[in-house]
């Protein structure tokens, strides 16, 4: 460290003037795992073998094939197991020749799944329902060695300044409840369900309506992969003039067919080996049914009636449903159900129930814990996402833009694409964009709901005295939607916070034309009840399941076979099982040191993922011709372009610089050992890594410099200088300092405020790095506010 120290000095820091950034952007929800994810780079002197036979079955197809690499990975597998015959693979001009060769190679070429009739009360047809056994589909996922990263087998109450923590599932009640009085050897499995319809075709006349499995011993970056998550069933789909209660009666008696075996196994426990070759007896239990609105109304037998929708959580009365009140819910029990059995339908009409049983009485209710806990009502965890982005927020878009001609809304839209600050968000296209009853995604609303301060501030929307509710929501959906973890303090702000919101939406919105969108807020209440419970509200979110529709659903449909699509999505998901129980294409090769383990070894930072090489002559001449560096220079942008200026390149022999995009940081009192990413993108998304830095490896700090300073990182790179006949590695990194003045404690957010002044660029020594700070940008105009979202 004392030669490390030494040789910083040589290296002058360079402070000059620059624009400030204005680039804003909230990363994925879900992306923290997986930002701090290994970043090393695949070794390829040991995979060298592999990928050879790689391109050579990639040339063996068709360009036409279009496999992605997802797909890729999973064939790899297969050729790994059948071995290669050129002969066979070198006709493969579809994805359907593919899969047909797949099917026959894993000794699917007979049909697995399971076909069952279901009957309609008073309905003329049959209907079949295609399904595979979701006990087995869970047995092989609980026993699958790529689940091993992050599997959790007990839940664990966690405590902050002692206070109680939610926020994963193993740390809400219903697992905590549910093993309670459990021997050591017999453990919980939460379940989670989802179901939802989607096209398939261009002109939506072709739908699915894929259930889809997986369980939450498994951590959440996981269960969206095919390896934590499975299509057990396609349910069929009602004819368009059925009655609402038929539609009801089609759906109860599918689901019950499709999982009577899993509520079988939830009352009388399995023997399940767990990824690391251990067996466990162990009780299925439904944790979740993952499902939309209009899903949640089927799952519960809730009736929608037109303008005035129900709760599909409880049976709070049609008058109520506006009302913010917690004690006016009726949660449902059986005593409840049994009770509204005794009404007339006259006065059953005002708790919004199909006469319909749900098949979920069936479930979780033989369990020594109270009663409450076993009610499986208390499963249907509606997305508060979906219900905040698709409801509340389209309510109040919709009446801040009313009136406004389309002249004016076409303007707004040419500004905003026009903008590079916005050139990475999937915002509506143009005709749509602020338009009253336009149907949006939710990845369109959660784009709008990013930029709408920042266009407020640019004067791109009138109406001063609608602007109020605009900040407000923004400010509450970010503070309670946007973060992974709650304390109770945190859900008592909530509820007070929620009924502000209201109380603005009261006074400042009409309701006419939109009671309909009231039980969107009366949902609001039972946030806090679903934390609780089940732990943040990533945990349940339907967008889980949104990459599934693609891989499961869309890639099998073809226009060719839609008479038939359902068995080819089902033959698909069969294979996908298949391949998945497959060894892995590396398993047989020697495990690798990855840049954290070698961290941890040595204590100091080690750079990984190296992307590219730069020969300093043409960074010298200012040549950004050539394409290394013009990509490179173009990303880091504004920075990057005075890097010579701050390197001192007198000090290195070498003329080439190698560039990486991580540096793995060794864990220390605060924190485990993770990644830090010099990349202002990551997985398509615009994003800023900052670290903590040391001020006394930074050079001669001056007498009033604080002890750790902050930066972003601009560039990670290696240098070569030699000495004699040796010749030393040394690594950098390119940063920029923030000038820190402290922390906003108004909020909830964990916020670093920086003033627009004259940034300072310098090189540093990567020992000099600290930390990960996990935060994320967002600009206003007189301040940079820096929003700590993933706590450590």
């Amino acid at each position: 460290m004392a030669e490390v120290a030494a040789y910083i000095p040589s290296l002058p820091q360079v402070s000059f003037r620059m624009a400030p950034m204005d680039v804003d952007e909230d990363p994925p929800f879900h992306d923290a795992n997986q930002f701090f994810a290994d970043a090393d780079e695949p070794e390829e002197e040991i995979k060298f073998d592999t990928l050879l036979e790689t391109f050579k079955f990639l040339a063996s197809c068709n360009k036409g094939v279009g496999l992605s690499s997802n797909d890729v990975w999973w064939f790899f597998k297969l050729i790994k197991h059948a071995g290669f015959n050129v002969d066979e693979l070198k006709n493969w001009n579809t994805k359907h020749a593919i899969d047909k060769y797949a099917l026959e190679q894993l000794g699917i070429e007979k049909r697995r799944y399971k076909t069952e009739e279901v009957e309609v009360t008073g309905w003329h047809k049959r209907f079949k329902v295609k399904f595979l056994d979701p006990v087995e589909a869970l047995i092989k996922m609980w026993a699958d060695p790529n689940n091993r990263e992050g599997f959790v087998h007990r839940a664990k109450a966690v405590l902050k300044n002692g206070e109680r923590v939610y926020g994963a599932a193993h740390t809400a009640d219903f697992w905590l409840d549910g093993q309670k009085g459990l021997p050591e050897d017999e453990l919980v499995c939460p379940i989670i369900i989802s179901s939802d319809e989607t096209v398939l075709s261009g002109n939506e006349l072709v739908k699915a309506w894929p259930v889809y499995l997986t369980f939450t011993n498994i951590p959440l970056a996981r269960r969206w992969l095919d390896h934590g998550r499975v299509l057990v069933a396609l349910l069929p789909l009602p004819d368009p003039d059925m009655e609402p209660w038929q539609r009801v009666e089609l759906f109860q008696r599918a689901i019950d067919i499709v999982f009577k075996s899993m509520w079988e196994a939830c009352r009388s426990s399995l023997p399940l080996t767990d990824p690391f070759g251990e067996v466990f007896t162990v009780w299925p239990k439904l944790y979740s049914y993952v499902a939309d609105y209009p899903e949640g109304c089927r799952v519960t037998s809730t009736m929608q009636h037109g303008s005035s929708r129900p709760c599909s959580v409880c049976y709070v009365t049609q008058e109520n449903l506006d009302d913010m009140d917690p004690n006016l819910n009726h949660w449902r029990t059986v005593e409840c159900q049994k009770w509204l059995s005794t009404l007339d339908q006259k006065q059953r009409e005002a708790y919004s129930t199909h006469a319909v049983p749900s098949f979920l009485w069936n479930v979780n209710r033989e369990h020594e814990i109270h009663e409450d806990w076993g009610n499986p009502y208390k499963a249907i965890m509606l997305d508060g996402l979906h219900v905040i982005l698709i409801g509340v927020w389209q309510y109040i878009l919709e009446e801040v833009v009313k009136g406004e001609d389309i002249a004016e809304r076409n303007r707004r839209h040419g500004v905003l694409v026009r903008d590079e600050r916005f050139s990475a968000y999937k915002l509506p296209p143009e005709g749509r964009y602020f338009k009253p009853g336009a149907n949006y995604s939710g990845a369109e609303h959660a784009a709008m709901i990013r930029v709408i301060l920042i266009i407020m501030g640019d004067g791109l929307l009138k109406a001063p005295v609608k602007m109020t509710v605009l900040r407000f929501f923004v400010g509450w959906y970010h503070k309670y939607f946007r973060v992974d973890e709650y304390t109770e303090n945190l859900l008592q702000q909530y509820i007070m916070d929620t009924k502000e919101l209201v109380r603005l939406l009261d006074t400042n919105l009409p309701r006419a034309g939109h009671k309909w969108k009231i039980v969107k807020i009366h949902g609001l209440v039972h946030f806090p009840d679903f934390v609780r419970r089940g732990g943040a509200p990533g945990e349940y979110s339907t967008g889980l399941f949104e990459h599934a529709h693609t891989t499961s659903c869309k890639r099998p449909f073809r226009a060719s076979n839609f008479r038939n699509y359902d068995d080819a999505i089902m033959r698909t998901s069969e294979m996908r099982c298949a391949l998945r129980d497959l060894p892995s294409v590396f398993d047989d090769l020697p495990a690798r040191e990855t840049a954290i383990i070698k961290a941890e070894k040595h204590q100091h930072p080690v750079l990984t993922a190296t992307s590219t090489a730069v020969t300093l002559p043409h960074v010298l001449e200012g040549r950004k011709g050539e394409s290394t560096w013009e990509a490179l220079s173009t990303q880091h942008d504004p920075g990057m372009t005075e890097f010579p200026a701050a390197l001192a390149l007198h000090d290195i022999e070498v003329d080439t610089i190698h560039v990486h995009t991580a540096v793995a940081l060794p864990a220390s009192d605060m924190n485990e050992g993770h990644y830090a990413r010099a990349t202002t993108t990551f997985h398509g998304s615009p994003w800023f890594s900052y670290v903590s830095l040391d001020s006394m490896l930074l050079g001669s700090p001056m007498p009033d410099t604080p002890p750790v300073q902050y930066g972003q990182l601009l560039m990670l790179f290696h240098v070569q200088r030699r000495t004699g006949r040796d010749v030393e590695k040394l690594p950098f990194a390119y940063v920029r300092l923030l000038d820190v003045r402290g922390e906003d404690r108004e909020t909830s957010f964990l916020k670093l405020v920086n003033h627009r002044r004259a940034d300072t660029y310098c090189v540093v020594h990567i020992d000099a790095i600290l930390r990960a700070e996990h935060v994320v940008p967002m600009f206003q105009r007189t301040t940079l506010r820096l929003l700590n979202k993933y706590a450590w």
